[in-house]
Order: structure tokens, then sequence, then C-alpha cells
């Protein structure tokens, strides 16, 4: 096999380092160093200084990757290889793939609520590759599988011009099928009952309806018109009492981050039970 390996065009790096040092100068300049002399309120400089550290991390991984110019895929004789979005599968061996599919998941463009078709690699033994990350990133990968049903997902926009040779590789060593038209669809031989706690839990609950509304398989309902209601009384709330400690919006953006990161624990130990 003649190996397909993809590698990002490394300057792309440099812009998204100069926005971070470039928003990290402006927030300093205007809070520290202060030239109109104006009293800065206590969180300006929490934010300040959160942007430092944030600004500083991206920057300094960013242009690591800049140095090594890491591929973002690759397929060989061995098996597939994907550091799509900074995280990296590992080595995927060809006998540890049972099957691909392609399957329909939410598009990238956050303006839009279309679809587009990815490749989903499923593999005889999904919690050894999901081994391989943090716990952090294990739970996501566990709750990400749960509402995917894929071990891998492999995006058209990183194989590029190379996707449909990629494919007949692939066919050539694992089965391939279109697969179900969406997410959840899964044939009634790979399908598994949902747990009765689970179908109880009203936080998995409400995060698995939002992600197929997200799909577009789920009409808003008081659950989405709610959650917007919510965003908006928060902003409003906060112009209307500018003198509060704490924003309401930031309150109401660190319950929703609680309520997700519980969602992912009580999909990781579903996944452990398993």
């Amino acid at each position: 096999m003649t190996p397909i390996e993809i590698r990002p065009n490394r300057f792309l790096y440099l812009i998204p380092i100069v926005i971070a040092l470039g928003l990290m100068f402006l927030f300093v300049y205007f809070t520290f160093v202060n030239p109109e002399g104006n009293e800065m309120p206590t969180m300006m400089y929490v934010m300040s200084g959160f942007m430092v550290l944030v600004g500083s991390f991206l920057s300094v991984k960013l242009f690591q990757r800049f140095l090594r110019n890491e591929f973002v895929f690759r397929m060989d004789d061995e098996g597939i290889e994907s550091n799509e979005g900074g995280i990296t599968t590992g080595l995927i061996r060809w006998s540890e793939i049972k099957e691909a599919r392609e399957i329909k998941v939410p598009s990238s463009n956050r303006r839009s609520m279309a679809t587009e078709t990815v490749l989903a690699l499923y593999l005889h033994h999904p919690e050894k590759q999901r081994a391989r990350y943090n716990p952090a990133l294990q739970a996501l990968t566990n709750f990400a599988g749960e509402l995917m049903g894929s071990s891998v997902l492999i995006t058209p926009a990183v194989l590029g011009n190379q996707y449909n040779r990629a494919l007949e590789l692939i066919r050539a060593r694992v089965p391939l099928s279109a697969g179900p038209a969406m997410p959840f669809e899964e044939s009634e031989s790979t399908s598994t009952p949902v747990p009765a706690q689970e179908q109880t839990d009203p936080v998995v609950r409400y995060f698995k309806y939002l992600y197929e509304y997200r799909m577009g398989r789920q009409k808003a309902d008081a659950r989405v018109y709610g959650f917007y209601a919510l965003i908006i009384a928060c902003v409003a709330l906060g112009f209307l009492l500018p003198g509060l400690p704490v924003q309401p919006i930031f309150i109401f953006m660190g319950l929703f981050a609680v309520l997700f990161v519980y969602a992912l624990v009580k999909m990781n130990r579903k996944a452990a039970d398993h």
C-alpha cells in the first residue's frame, strides 16, 4: 500500500498565535497600563489574567506544532492514525477495526444546522483505544461514543482529495458500509437497550435531546426555548444590575458546564461498567 500522509500548512499556525498575542497585549495595556487612568473593576483584572494564561498556553502549543509540523492523518500497511484537532488516536491497527461506515454528523459550520458525511471507524475494543487518553478526555470520548456509536471519526476536510482513495483502501481491509443515515439509527443487531437509570436521568436525557436537536432529528420545544430564554434573561439582568459582584451569565454558564461534566461522568461510569 502506498501510504496516505497528510500534513497541514505549518504557517497557518502563526495566524492564531498573532491573534492571541494581540489580544493579550490589548487586555494588558488597557487594564494594567491603563493610559486613561480610569478605575477598573476587579473583574477586568481577573479577565486579563485569564486571557494572559490562556493566550500564553495556546501560543506555546501552537508554536510547538509549527516547529514539529506533525501529520494530521496517516494510513499505511500497519493501520490508521489521526491527529485531527490536536487529539491523537494513536496507531489503530487494521486488526482492531471491526467495520467502517459513512454517517452524518453536525456540520462544522456553526452558523448552519446542516449535516456532513464523515467516516466512522468501529473498533472491536474501543475502550482500549480510549484508555490512551487522560481521564477528562476519556469521559468526553465515552460520552461522544454513546451519542455517535462509533469509536473514531475522520472528516473529509482532513483527507481532502484523498478521501475517495482512503475509502478504497479501507474497503480492501475492513467491511465498509453506508451505515445509518444518522447516529442512533443503528440496526437491531447493533443496538443495545438503554439502561433504566439512563432513561430516568434528566441531565443525560437533556444533553442527548440537545444533541439530537442540533442534528435536526428533534424539533425545538420548551427545552430549547427555555435555554435561550435563560441566556437572554441573564444578559438582560446583567445590564439592568451592573453592580452585581458576578454577572448572571457567568453563573449560568458555570452551572451549564457543571451539568455537562455530570453527564460526562455518568456516561463514563456506564462505559466502565461495560
